[in-house]
Order: structure tokens, then sequence, then C-alpha cells
């Protein structure tokens, strides 16, 4: 697993991860919006705005509760791409920050390999201060949510 972080105008987020499961699988796993607290430790819930139809999956909206420094918040966003089993993409706007997540699932002789990049735009000053101060923590976060998944999709 490689993790890596850029902090600037934009916050990027970078990170690659070998799975020894089909990428069907692991598709399944990072696209099912109410899954995700399953391997993401720090989402309380999370649920789609209204029914999920993966035929017209583009758009859809959604809704996360996530405990972040000893606070909850609520974030709203949308799926931005949908192309199973190999990319998966979603967008969340708050008054402080737009960012876009996206991970690309290619399929290996092992099982798949998940490159997972996110991008902060739009960051407030706080924001992109938090992030310069916590980018140790912010990589611990993503290698500890990807190393949940990898154990979810390889049970």
């Amino acid at each position: 697993m490689t993790a890596g972080i850029e902090t600037g105008e934009n916050v990027n987020l970078a990170s690659q991860i070998d799975i020894k499961a089909p990428a069907e699988k692991v598709f399944d796993l990072v696209s099912d919006i109410v899954r995700m607290p399953q391997w993401m430790d720090n989402l309380i819930e999370s649920e789609y705005l209204a029914g999920f139809d993966p035929v017209r999956a583009i758009g859809a909206g959604f809704r996360q509760k996530a405990s972040e420094m000893g606070r909850e918040f609520i974030y709203e966003g949308r799926i931005t791409a949908y192309d199973p089993p190999a990319k998966f993409a979603i967008r969340v706007d708050s008054k402080d920050f737009a960012l876009e997540i996206t991970i690309d699932i290619t399929p290996t002789q092992q099982g798949s390999r998940l490159d997972y990049k996110a991008e902060m735009t739009r960051a407030s000053f706080k924001i992109r201060l938090l992030a310069s101060a916590f980018t140790s923590v912010a990589e611990k976060t993503l290698t500890r949510q990807l190393s949940n998944l990898k154990k979810l999709a390889e049970s």
C-alpha cells in the first residue's frame, strides 16, 4: 500500500492497494454508500437521499454522518462516476470545501488493484491549515480505511 498527500491551494490525497478479491466484489463494497461505514471508521451512517438505481447511478445523492476530531458532521454528496467494476467517484460539497473522490479498480492476477484519489478544492483557509497540520493523520486514516476494505473484501 502506498499513500501520499499534497497541500497548497488544493489538498490532494492518493493511495494504492492490492486486494486479493475480484474487481466486482471490491467495486460492490466501495460503491455501496450504505455499506461504507463497514470500512470507513469515521463514518457513523450513510444513506441515499432517494432510492438507488444502478442504471441511473450518476447524480444519485447521499448523506453521511461522520465523526471527526470529536465532533459529528453531516455531509451531502452525489455520485459522479459509476462504471462497474472499474470506476466509482463521488463529490461532497460543504460550506468549507468541495471534495472529489475517485476510485479506480483494475483486475490483477492476484485479484484487484485499487487506486484512490481525493482532491479537496474550494477549501477555506482554516481547512487548508488543518490539512497541512494533519497530513500524517490523514495518511494514517486512509491507510487504515483501505486496510479495513481489504480485510472485508478478502473475507
